[in-house]
């Protein structure tokens, strides 16, 4: 069956841009057309010899019936992009949309039948049987009422709002864990985005297939991050994990060790702000790369070298002697030796005998 009608072919208006669009039979193409300078500034690739043309004016899209391939072409008015094909009856031609509801009435040509679009989410909710050879179409938003022209009955269909089926809808809920309280998470489902500190996101969706997508939370992993849920008659709940990611710091030993104390004596050495005490000859610390302050504690009778400073480590092991060493009490002052100091009292011992002597021989006199 090949229709001959011009009326078929009518170009559609896109009342948001100006542009004109117009479906080619033989190349299965649309020509974009722009209405201020009359000049084709596009051509979109569509299905096979599309026939007829509308505009949703609620979305921008523009519906194309492809009446050789028994299917519909999402248009996105905004890109010029094909962003959808929707399987219908056998030859569809015919397309209107219907302002009152947002839907799309496509006429089936040899199927006898209108499919009805969605065209909040361009699903087909409704397959409406009218005349033989249904063709044309049309919406009169005076009443409400769709038009279907039948080429080999001779009959008009009037189809009513109330005539199209209602669109369940269920709700989709995604549930969290392992986020702390008032976290901010979000999902793209169907590209809808939602955002929620609480524990759940919930969408409202009619039967179908719909991809999704989790965000990411900073110093978090989730599982599934993306995937796909299909609603099939009822709710759908699509639990989400969260799992805090943890960052392995290497980390490398300190190691004090200690010479000049007799063994089994206790010292101890503060690094970092942490203390340590052994009474072998060394003590260990394990710090990632950094620079870090120390301190060694006083042990009775003995001074020690270094006792503070700082250590850097830089991506290896590090190592610290630190020495002890007895404090002799009778070790002369400034500097003067034993001999010498023996030395100083024998002769300031001798002046005290000689000086007693002399006295006594004074007083004999």
């Amino acid at each position: 069956m090949k229709k001959t009608k011009s009326e078929d072919f009518c170009p559609r208006v896109d009342s948001s841009n100006g542009y004109i669009y117009v479906a080619n039979e033989g190349s299965s193409s649309v020509s974009v057309i722009n209405g201020a300078s009359n000049t084709v500034i596009d051509t979109i690739a569509v299905g096979s010899a599309p026939w007829g043309i509308s505009f949703d004016s609620s979305n921008g899209y523009i519906y194309v019936a492809n009446y050789g391939s028994n299917s519909v072409s999402v248009i996105n008015g905004a890109s010029n992009t094909v962003i959808d094909t929707i399987a219908v009856g056998s030859f569809p031609d015919g397309v209107s949309f219907d302002s009152s509801n947002g839907y799309v009435y496509v006429a089936n040509g040899i199927s006898n039948n209108v499919s009805v679009i969605n065209g909040a989410d361009n699903t087909v909710i409704d397959t409406i049987t009218v005349g033989l050879d249904p063709v044309g179409v049309s919406f009169d938003s005076s009443n409400g009422y769709v038009y279907v022209a039948n080429y080999n009955s001779g009959t008009i269909s009037i189809i009513t709002t109330s005539t199209t089926k209602s669109v369940s809808k269920y709700t989709v809920t995604f549930t969290e864990s392992g986020l702390p309280s008032g976290t901010s998470w979000s999902v793209t489902l169907n590209g809808t985005s939602e955002s929620s500190t609480s524990g759940t996101i919930t969408f409202t969706e009619p039967n179908g297939t719909y991809s999704y997508t989790v965000s990411s939370v900073s110093g978090y992993s989730v599982s599934p991050s993306s995937g796909s849920i299909t609603v099939s008659g009822k709710n759908f709940n699509q639990a989400v994990t969260f799992t805090p990611t943890t960052t392995s710091v290497s980390k490398y030993t300190v190691t004090f060790t200690e010479s000049g104390l007799p063994s089994g004596t206790s010292w101890s050495v503060t690094l970092n702000g942490t203390s340590e005490s052994s009474t072998s000859g060394t003590i260990t610390f394990s710090l990632p790369n950094g620079t870090y302050s120390y301190t060694v504690s006083s042990v009775s009778g003995y001074s020690v070298s270094s006792s503070s400073g700082s250590i850097s480590v830089n991506g290896a092991s590090v190592s610290k002697t630190v020495s002890f060493t007895p404090i002799n009490k009778s070790t002369p002052p400034s500097g003067i030796s034993s001999t010498e100091l023996y030395s100083i009292i024998g002769v300031v011992a001798a002046i005290a005998v000689i000086g007693s002597v002399l006295a006594i021989m004074r007083r004999k006199r």
